[in-house]
């Protein structure tokens, strides 16, 4: 857990025109403001008299991100380590699943003719997608079977996912996920042989 930014989303949820002083906010508060803004757009620091504010422009994208670092509203005050908290509010050490039904994974494979089916008997040509467009995207839900032969790797490192010549099996299926797997995806990993 951020709490440095956690604070900064706090004090700009709470302000009154959703400006707050950059002398309000700790150095570590201005660098974790300053990575938000750089990641979402959702904030922008701007000059005003001597100093800076910091400014929303985007009130959804910053309430989004204060609920699902604080879904209590108040762990700006929380003095438990961030894992902890996590697993005792989440059961899960890296943060809160979020409530969509559906997520669509990046996935591509080595090998030209393998093939992911559904329980319907509905087919993606993974491979020959994965030749003419670099990869392919799989809506997975709870519910949903799809399945294939071959192992199945998680890759975090992009460059890892574009460059697939280590793999040591031709067979294999990767998947690109960007930090951190959400709800839907480990659900539905679980249910894969």
């Amino acid at each position: 857990m951020n709490k440095a930014l956690i604070t900064v989303l706090a004090k700009l949820s709470k302000a009154e025109s959703g400006i707050v002083a950059g002398s309000s906010l700790t150095k570590a508060q201005q660098q974790a403001a300053d990575e938000f803004a750089r990641r979402t757009g959702a904030i922008t620091q701007q000059s005003s008299g001597r100093g800076t504010v910091y400014r929303i422009l985007q009130p959804a994208v910053v309430a989004q991100h204060w609920r699902h670092l604080s879904p209590d509203g108040i762990g700006v005050l929380d003095e438990t380590p961030a894992r902890a908290g996590h697993i005792g509010q989440f059961r899960d050490s890296k943060g809160g699943r979020h409530g969509h039904e559906h997520h669509y994974v990046i996935l591509k494979s080595v090998d030209p003719n393998l093939i992911w089916i559904n329980e319907q008997g509905e087919r993606l040509a993974l491979g020959e997608q994965s030749r003419v467009q670099g990869a392919a995207v799989l809506n997975v839900s709870l519910v949903s079977r799809w399945q294939c032969r071959g192992a199945l790797w998680l890759i975090e490192n992009q460059a890892l996912f574009d460059q697939t010549d280590w793999l040591p099996d031709t067979s294999a299926t990767v998947i690109y996920y960007q930090g951190q797997l959400s709800g839907v995806l480990l659900a539905w990993l679980q249910r894969q042989q």
